[in-house]
């Protein structure tokens, strides 16, 4: 086979410059954290994979009896099927929404009669009003990750959603821009779980858990009925035996399942004694051990012998009835199984969805940190500045690419193999990354070897700054601030980055960093009543203010020493930007529109946008600015 590169033995010269100099030889399997699924390891050789659609998530239609409509999220888009035997075809306009698949396909509580869908991932909401048959976006811009999303209790009334993520659950007005905080997370990822009573249309109820607490409201969120547990919720479900009754269901990390009805009275419920571990909280649960089923709300137990079930392959599983047919489907292995009327035996269902197996077209592998595994510890003065890497292998007739990063894999930068690669700022976490790819699904790239040689050198402080470490991670934004003269720092050597900025320091920044033509002070106070003629700021806002970029308030003062807040600062640099913004919607806030500008070419966001703004923030803004074309 033809050998991609050459490895040579003379790295002497190689990192002349470096107070100390270490090399790293160790076997691949020893450097590699993990494989992904789309590459393989054997004998120490990294490889593309063979692989298999990946199934996500399986939703199905409440009205399947009628529609027989399920949607399939897959690694490659969503499927739909709308036939009783599988024929699962790509939904062309969710998967260009979700090309990597979606969370969940959630059905609004009356849509058999409205139609109305929501489907959602970890960053985008989009609603239909048309039984899936055209998708609208919802807007939230709170820059958090979606946990889940939901219509809530009569959505047809209200036109309101509900959406938890990691820092909290929020009321969404679809009329409107208007978003409302119900309820902070004490901890990431705390609160989880909103569920209502689907066909309920009293509004005013709902649940949610936040970490061992069942929460409920009874009046629209303004107070809520708290129930603790002994240890924290791992699901919980409303599971309606009527359109007014049924149970609540919690299961806990210390896997016990309990029941209460509407009145809060929760029992906890006897499981069979072989189940040490509960997944999944239903009345068919997940266990260690299997399925089992309930017929009595929890009162027994019967076991669901499925012969060739592996219980942590589950990814999803969910119970539909077509008449008095009971179906049973679950997702596991990447492939998607049906059981007609609990007869404890699977099908093989998925036939219209090819996931035959075949090679990945391309994959990447990545190592742990070099230093940790070569023994090496050094003092916190000392960073990697420099490294070579060198690799052997074949390529195949596909492309191999390497990258190396020295802050643990935040930034990886280009490298060429048997070449040194010097990093643009100091770092403590040497790593390495192969990106392997084939047009040519009957061989790959094969990856035998790497090998490393770096430098440590004693560093400085980032930009010089005395409070801000080399390895900070917004180094760079320090870095192009000071080299730009746009912040110089305070006579002591220090940045304070966390200190929010103020509208004199404002206009020192602005009008620096877009190169407006300095004025020189003319010896007044420029007709602002607390301003000093002799300000170290005098000239700066002299210059501000004839070019329009900053005015005084209407008591005659211009307040130098008062912060300023995200919206204010968005205004006042993208203007002097003098970039073109478009209008918000009629009757939107008045710096909507330059929080969506943000949002929208990947600026800097604030949640709260009446938050003091940080220098380090700032800093960063001008850094991003700098970087967009």
């Amino acid at each position: 086979m033809k050998k991609f590169y050459v490895v040579s033995l003379i790295f002497a010269l190689v990192l002349s410059q470096s107070a100390f100099a270490f090399n790293y030889d160790g076997a691949l399997t020893g450097q590699t954290a993990d494989y992904s699924n789309t590459l393989i390891n054997t004998d120490g050789f990294a490889t593309l994979s063979q692989t298999q659609v990946k199934i996500r998530t399986l939703d199905i239609s409440p009205n399947y009896s009628s529609s027989k409509l399920m949607y399939l999220s897959a690694q490659d888009g969503v499927y739909t099927n709308s036939s009783y035997d599988a024929n699962f075809q790509k939904n062309t306009v969710l998967s260009q929404k979700f090309s990597t698949g979606l969370k969940k396909v959630q059905f609004e509580g009356d849509y058999n009669d409205t139609g109305m869908m929501l489907a959602y991932d970890e960053n985008k909401i989009f609603i239909s009003y048309t039984y899936g048959g055209s998708w609208d976006q919802i807007a939230f811009d709170k820059g958090e990750e979606i946990v889940e999303a939901d219509f809530g209790p009569n959505f047809a009334s209200n036109k309101q959603l509900y959406v938890v993520t990691k820092n909290g659950l929020y009321r969404k007005t679809i009329s409107s821009e208007n978003i409302e905080k119900l309820l902070t997370a004490d901890t990431a990822g705390e609160l989880k779980n909103f569920r209502y009573v689907r066909t309920q249309d009293n509004d005013r109820v709902f649940y949610i858990v936040k970490g061992n607490k069942l929460l409920k409201t009874e009046n629209f969120a303004s107070t809520w009925i708290e129930t603790p547990f002994s240890s924290n919720i791992k699901d919980f479900e409303i599971k309606q035996t009527t359109l007014t009754e049924g149970n609540l269901l919690v299961l806990t990390d210390d896997n016990k399942i309990y029941k209460s009805g509407w009145a809060i009275n929760f029992i906890q419920l006897d499981l069979p004694a072989e189940v040490t571990t509960v997944y999944a909280v239903d009345y068919i649960i997940l266990t260690n051990n299997g399925f089992y089923i309930t017929y009595n709300d929890g009162s027994s137990w019967s076991k669901l012998n499925y012969s060739s079930l592996t219980p942590t392959s589950v990814s999803d599983y969910d119970f539909v009835l077509d008449g008095s047919t009971k179906l049973f489907y679950v997702t596991e292995s990447n492939t998607l199984k049906r059981d007609v009327n609990l007869v404890e035996q699977f099908n093989n269902y998925m036939t219209g969805l090819t996931l035959g197996s075949t090679y990945s077209t391309e994959g990447n592998i990545a190592s742990k940190n070099i230093l940790q595994l070569a023994g090496q510890t050094f003092g916190s003065a000392y960073s990697v500045e420099s490294a070579t890497l060198y690799a052997e292998g074949d390529l195949n007739g596909g492309t191999m690419d390497f990258f190396m990063s020295n802050d643990g894999g935040i930034t990886w930068e280009p490298a060429v193999a048997g070449e040194l690669l010097t990093f643009i700022t100091s770092g403590q976490d040497l790593r390495w990354k192969a990106e392997m790819t084939t047009a040519d699904t009957s061989k790959t790239p094969v990856l035998k070897s790497v090998m490393l040689d770096y430098g440590v050198e004693e560093t400085t402080l980032c930009a010089g700054f005395t409070d801000i470490a080399f390895n900070d991670p917004d180094c760079l934004a320090f870095e192009y601030v000071k080299t730009n003269g746009i912040f110089t720092g305070y006579p002591e050597g220090t940045f304070l980055p966390d200190t929010v900025i103020n509208r004199a320091e404002t206009v020192k920044v602005v009008t620096e960093g877009f190169d407006t033509p300095q004025l020189s002070a003319d010896g007044t106070n420029l007709g602002f009543s607390d301003v000093e003629t002799a300000g170290w700021y005098i000239g700066y806002l002299k210059t501000a203010k004839d070019a329009g970029i900053i005015e005084g308030y209407p008591d005659g003062t211009f307040k130098p020493s008062q912060t300023v807040n995200y919206a204010e600062m968005m205004k006042i640099f993208l203007e002097t930007a003098d970039v073109a913004i478009p209008e918000a919607d009629a009757g939107a806030q008045w710096y909507t529109k330059y929080v969506n500008y943000a949002d929208e070419n990947g600026l800097i966001l604030y949640t709260d946008v009446s938050s003091g703004m940080k220098r380090r923030d700032v800093a960063k803004l001008f850094y991003q600015w700098s970087q967009m074309p």
